[in-house]
């Protein structure tokens, strides 16, 4: 017989009592400190000897059977388990020994329940130098509080920072005599150590803490994640200049009841921090502030340090683009939308860059057309004349386009880039018209985001990741498999000859919008229809290619 694991924490404290409280319940006994009663005569020697063996019984109570032992705990709501074949989950409990619960203290079973330790970082202090793309010199400072007699620990599986050195002082009380008569008690800190610290077998990263105040050091770093882009250099220069726009570092600290940061950055930076409160940089000497960012319980934060410039006197652009791609059998048409913000100065005019072999069909801005230059000297080069793009102004700029292509190869789709604006965002959009299709996909720096199809085409949607992405792909009719039977009366006259076709058609993989039959020379076509109404035909034409008609329907 066994309880099974799951009343370890809650039935200890009953069963401290079992040997008493269960007994009383089932088997009631006298109290051997009651003195028995004083009667005269041979009756009361023998009552008195009763008394003796009712005395000698009180000092060994009956002993509990396993039965009533078992219905005392149930009564209380406790469940007790039989180890028999018919417990199919025996194997999930840990038993526990009846006689340990009986035998064991009260005393012994409430120090096995609260002999339990728990370490909590109360406060955490973090410093470090921003320098290059990383925050370096990084020094830690906490204070870590535990409860129990036990060794604690503190879980840092999932810290992100660069630790190292760290090290651990004990917080002693001191007696410091201020008179002959009265000593005040102070808190010191012992010589600081190594702490214990590391991986544990089951891959969390843990500290171990023993003493109830402790004072954790060290030194940490992180590793910052660099935004860049390519500033253009105007419509009348080639040359471009990479800028590095801000530096992010996704942070995750410590669990603490407070945390707080501060930063040395230079002066030319700027801190943006995702939670917390940031306060106002105090100035440092020689060209440097130090921000103080206090985040509270938070243990999670993205930090992003800017550069503070002011505004260049040339415009600075901002646009969001989408490219639209329409494919058809007549050819393949471009559009691209800008969505624009003007910053720092108002723009004139805009460049734009495309394939020789794209023809640009007119620009427009808030659906307004305006004046397209193409440069002679450079045929995939021109100019929109867009008048006063206001600062501050939120734009529409379209710029159409179109192609004629030989479908049925891999080729690249053409595209319209501006080199005047800083693209943040930038989309792509296909539509290929029945009977085309896509047979293939070839991307780099894209992400599709979906595909829908219908009678009308395919429609695919695409996220740009980086700067320029690459798109390849190749269309043409779909690929099909038709099986034909024909069944054919034939009227001879004198002065001619005609003939009825029945033309059974049928697709055995892919899908079919079109064919084509070949005329015996000699004959015309007359007419051609379905044969009920699932089957009508959308058109009809005859065709001579070599020398020969064909009949394509």
């Amino acid at each position: 017989m066994s309880i099974r694991g799951r009343l370890w924490g809650a039935v200890l404290p009953m069963l401290l009592l079992v040997s008493g409280v269960l007994a009383d319940d089932v088997a009631p006994t006298a109290n051997p400190e009651t003195p028995a009663p004083v009667v005269a005569g041979e009756g009361a020697r023998e009552r008195e000897g009763a008394s003796e063996s009712e005395a000698a019984s009180a000092d060994e109570p009956a002993p509990v059977t396993e039965e009533q032992w078992r219905s005392g705990l149930e009564r209380r709501g406790y469940v007790v388990e039989q180890d028999t074949a018919e417990s199919d989950d025996t194997a999930k409990w840990v038993p526990v020994d009846p006689s340990f619960l009986l035998g064991a203290t009260a005393a012994d079973q409430l120090a096995l329940l609260t002999d339990r330790s728990f370490a909590t970082l109360e406060s955490a202090t973090y410093t470090a130098t921003f320098s290059g793309d990383d925050l370096r010199a990084g020094e830690f400072t906490g204070r870590v509080t535990k409860v129990g007699n036990q060794v604690a620990i503190l879980d840092w599986t999932d810290v992100n920072l660069a630790v190292q050195r760290l090290q651990q002082q004990r917080l002693v009380e001191r007696s410091v005599a201020n008179s002959p008569v009265v000593e005040e008690v102070v808190n010191d800190l012992s010589a600081p150590v190594p702490a214990r610290w590391g991986t544990a077998p089951d891959g969390r990263s843990l500290v171990l803490i023993s003493a109830p105040e402790t004072v954790l050091t060290g030194r940490w770093s992180a590793r910052g994640l660099v935004s860049e882009f390519v500033q253009p250099g105007g419509a009348n220069s080639v040359s471009e200049k990479t800028i590095v726009a801000a530096t992010t570092f996704d942070l995750v600290l410590p669990a603490a009841l407070h945390t707080q940061l501060r930063l040395r950055l230079p002066a030319g930076k700027q801190l943006v921090a995702s939670a917390g409160l940031l306060s106002e940089p105090q100035p440092m000497a020689e060209g440097w502030h130090e921000w103080t960012l206090d985040l509270g319980r938070r243990r999670q934060v993205r930090l992003t340090v800017e550069n503070i410039a002011p505004l260049p006197p040339s415009p600075l652009l901002l646009g969001k683009v989408e490219n639209a791609y329409f494919a058809r059998s007549t050819g393949l048409t471009v559009q691209a939308d800008v969505g624009l913000e003007v910053f720092g100065a108002s723009a004139a005019s805009l460049k734009i860059e495309f394939p020789n072999a794209l023809e640009i069909q007119g620009a427009a801005i808030n659906s307004v057309p305006v004046p397209l230059q193409i440069n002679p000297e450079r045929p995939g080069e021109a100019v929109i004349l867009c008048g006063d793009l206001p600062v501050g102004q939120f734009s529409l700029l379209r710029v159409t386009a179109s192609q004629s292509p030989r479908w049925g190869t891999m080729r690249a789709l053409p595209r319209v880039s501006f080199p005047d604006i800083r693209v943040t965002q930038e989309r792509t959009t296909l539509f290929v018209e029945s009977p085309l299709a896509v047979r293939a996909v070839s991307t780099d720096r894209l992400l599709q985001t979906g595909l829908g199809r219908d009678m009308q085409g395919e429609l695919w949607t695409f996220q740009g990741l980086e700067r320029n992405p690459k798109f390849q792909v190749e269309i043409g009719e779909r690929r099909a498999e038709v099986d034909a039977s024909t069944a054919a009366v034939v009227v001879w006259t004198a002065d001619l000859a005609f003939a009825v076709c029945d033309l059974d058609l049928q697709t055995t993989s892919g899908t079919a919008y079109a064919a084509s039959f070949r005329v015996p020379d000699g004959w015309d076509v007359l007419d051609t229809l379905g044969r009920d109404a699932a089957s009508q035909l959308v058109t009809w034409i005859v065709e001579s290619q070599g020398g020969s008609d064909q009949v394509r329907i």
